[in-house]
């Protein structure tokens, strides 16, 4: 599969996925549908489109191509970097530790809408829009800068979408704006943040799973606050913690720390 036919691919899938999350949110009144409801079409969007994703890859997609999105499902990751890939939320995202009561919202939340965050959602999302963009760019000799932007780009796009529900609910053309400029720069940014964090973890470890636990504890915990002095305090903290994590991580698998992950991910 070329690199016209790779992109293709993404944006069908893609499309696919936000389709069917403009059609549930275009039967519905804004806030009116239950969660199961919510979470009935999120999993449908994600079916589909991993079906369509992946039927086009393994019909279309060159040798190597499939062989590098088995190897980067299957590789087994050490027990270590499990452990430290774990551990780097919490450390990262300590002033939403502060404020989250898990044994409370454990029980408040619906069983199904756990399973989408921490399962369905992770797994499903990484494979498209990590996976697949490793496994179909790579092998054609596409830049690491221009994987991380092709695969940010369609993540970001898809999260923008979670704010559809308080865009209709805006009467004003102001609220509606302000909604678009801060909400959707927010969640786009979060989600670009991320994406790379969660790129530099599969070019450290060759292995999707690193990715898709983090996105798993992050999903559960949100994004670190930063309202009062406090919270950035204690996220420099976080943050440093971090730093030192990923430095950890890279040590245990042979990377040198001067060498940067570009270099690792052209290799």
């Amino acid at each position: 599969m070329h690199g016209g036919g790779a992109l293709l691919l993404m944006l069908a899938q893609a499309s696919t996925q936000g389709a069917i999350i403009m059609v549930r949110s275009s039967r519905y009144q804004p806030y009116a549908q239950t969660v199961s409801d919510k979470v009935r079409f999120a999993c449908i969007a994600l079916a589909a489109a991993f079906c369509l994703s992946s039927f086009l890859l393994h019909t279309y997609g060159s040798d190597a191509q499939k062989e590098l999105f088995w190897k980067l499902l299957t590789k087994p990751v050490p027990v270590s970097t499990l452990w430290l890939v774990t551990l780097q939320p919490f450390l990262l995202l300590l002033s939403a530790l502060r404020y989250r009561h898990y044994k409370s919202n454990i029980a408040e939340e619906q069983l199904s809408e756990l399973l989408y965050g921490l399962i369905a959602a992770p797994v499903a999302e990484e494979v498209m829009y990590r996976l697949m963009v490793e496994a179909l760019f790579q092998p054609l000799g596409y830049m690491p800068i221009s994987r991380i932007v092709i695969s940010n780009s369609f993540f970001a796009l898809l999260h923008f979408l979670t704010i559809r529900d308080r865009y209709r609910f805006a009467q004003t053309f102001m609220a509606k704006a302000s909604i678009l400029l801060n909400a959707g720069l927010t969640v786009v940014l979060q989600a670009m943040i991320f994406g790379i964090w969660s790129e530099m973890m599969l070019a450290v470890t060759g292995s999707i799973w690193p990715s898709i636990i983090i996105h798993s504890i992050c999903n559960y915990i949100g994004p670190p606050r930063m309202i009062t002095s406090k919270d950035w305090y204690i996220n420099a903290i976080g943050l440093c913690c971090f730093l030192l994590n990923i430095i950890i991580v890279c040590e245990l698998h042979g990377i040198p720390v001067s060498q940067t992950l570009f270099i690792r991910f052209s290799n």
